[in-house]
């Protein structure tokens, strides 16, 4: 169905380049038929790996385009109409059909300037889309905690849909597989074109299958980048935030210990002070028992000695009052100084214990993120482990571009099959070993069995390989 609707959009003029994909959704399936349900779920996971490789275009570009596509139809009415005067005129005809062929030069070349710069404006596209997710990235895991575990589930979530995604993409590539053996089992007996005529739409179709699955390993290994860039930012802020509580607590014991010092310092001014009220108060006293005393020899000794002395005794008595009064003034100011002292000794005291409660949680935020990173770090290592040999079974389409009498001396299933098989058994083995493969449903041991089985068939497969077949993995090496 894909195809006849691409060769359709060509004959209309409006695809020259790569096929458009398409995918069937049965939207009437029935739940409880096993194999609707597996073919709905399949499909829709097809679809959902091609919309997260969509890019995002302007309506305007559409909008060129349609004028385009008028353009083309107008020149092919003329072309038409001319086609027919040609009958009567072959000079005529032929003039028409070099200008006619001119302008097809021309239309392509322009298209081909078109393709070129949608390609530089998609890839302008994705640099930004790349660098506003990566600004993202930047600031979650330099904000709180609840900013950062947002980013963090996002993330995630989108590993868990793939992951879920995964076993049914793998799974119809190896259907689709098994499909081209039937035909290949059949065809060793019959005509080698036929066979050839055959497996051309089938090859396609799995290679767009296998794809997909390797697709949706690629943006795997992509959320497990940005999960580990995530890691290495947020590693780095709680170390930030580490060095600048202990400079904060060190400056904070710094200032509680020059706090201590000023307190012993108060108190021995205190106890001086407290030494000159206890001095102040005995001179008040002595003052008051001379002037009692002096004042006790009654009347006579008043007539008989003028009170000359008895002011005098009266200033002391004020003196020493006064200096008791200003002995205790000096003592209250000394208290609330020591009080005043205490209450900043204790602010300090507390500080300092609240900065090492939050240097020992900070010690704790980066011993948890270290096992995280450890752990993303171990699924990077895996994965990139499986692409490299992904990449050496696939490297050998990419580099025959143009290098068709290669194939002319390579049978079908040494070239094209068993390379497709071995990545196959690379990602099966990949999930056994470093995936939860106990929460799918998908059989891995016997799938592993099944394309070891067709992997043993290809080596007595003898048609030669033929470029109809060839597939094209260059993106993913």
């Amino acid at each position: 169905m894909a195809k006849d609707l691409n060769n359709q959009l060509r004959k209309h003029g409006l695809l020259t380049t790569e096929d458009v994909p398409a995918v069937f959704i049965d939207s009437f399936f029935d739940p409880e038929n096993n194999h609707e349900k597996t073919e709905f779920d399949t499909n829709m996971a097809h679809l959902r790996t091609k919309l997260q490789q969509a890019q995002y275009f302007q309506c305007i570009d559409f909008q060129e385009a349609k004028r385009d596509i008028q353009i083309a139809k107008e020149k092919a009415q003329t072309q038409k109409k001319n086609s027919e005067e040609a009958k009567k005129a072959k000079v005529k005809a032929d003039k028409n059909t070099e200008l006619a062929e001119e302008s097809l030069k021309q239309v392509q070349k322009q298209r081909k300037t078109e393709d070129d710069e949608a390609k530089v404006a998609k890839e302008a596209q994705k640099d930004r889309l790349k660098k506003a997710r990566a600004d993202q990235l930047q600031a979650s895991a330099e904000s709180t905690p609840e900013v950062a575990t947002r980013f963090t589930s996002e993330l995630r979530t989108e590993q868990n849909t793939l992951s879920q995604d995964f076993p049914l993409l793998l799974n119809h590539s190896v259907e689709e597989m098994k499909s081209v053996f039937q035909v290949l089992k059949k065809g060793c007996k019959e005509n080698v074109e036929s066979v050839i005529l055959e497996l051309t739409p089938m090859v396609q179709s799995l290679s767009n299958s296998l794809k997909d699955t390797l697709m949706n390993v690629c943006i795997q290994s992509e959320l497990i980048d940005d999960e580990f860039s995530f890691y290495l930012v947020r590693e780095k802020k709680f170390k930030d935030d580490k060095c600048n509580a202990q400079t904060d607590l060190q400056d904070a014991e710094l200032k509680a210990e020059h706090t201590k010092m000023e307190i012993i310092q108060a108190e021995d001014e205190m106890r001086l002070i407290e030494n000159g009220v206890l001095e102040a108060r005995k001179a008040v006293e002595a003052a008051k028992r001379k002037r009692d005393e002096t004042l006790g020899w009654g009347i006579a000794v008043a007539v008989l000695f003028p009170p000359v002395g008895i002011p005098t005794l009266v200033a002391a008595l004020s003196a020493a009052e006064s200096n008791f009064e200003e002995a205790l003034n000096q003592e209250g100011s000394a208290k609330t100084s020591l009080r005043i002292l205490e209450d900043k000794k204790n602010l300090w005291n507390s500080h300092c214990e609240n900065q090492t409660k939050k240097v020992t949680v900070i010690e704790a935020d980066i011993r948890s993120l270290e096992g995280m990173m450890n752990e993303t770090r171990s699924q990077q290592e895996h994965i990139s482990e499986l692409m490299k040999y992904v990449k050496g079974e696939l490297l050998f389409f990419s580099n025959l571009d143009g290098k068709g009498e290669v194939l002319k001396n390579m049978t079908i299933g040494s070239f094209l099959l068993i390379p497709v098989v071995n990545v196959m058994l690379d990602l099966v083995s990949y999930t056994q070993t470093h995936k939860a493969s106990s929460l799918s449903e998908t059989n891995w041991s016997k799938m592993g069995s099944d394309l070891n089985e067709l992997k043993t068939f290809c080596i007595s497969i003898t048609i030669k390989m033929s470029p109809e077949l060839l597939m094209d993995f260059s993106d993913f090496c």
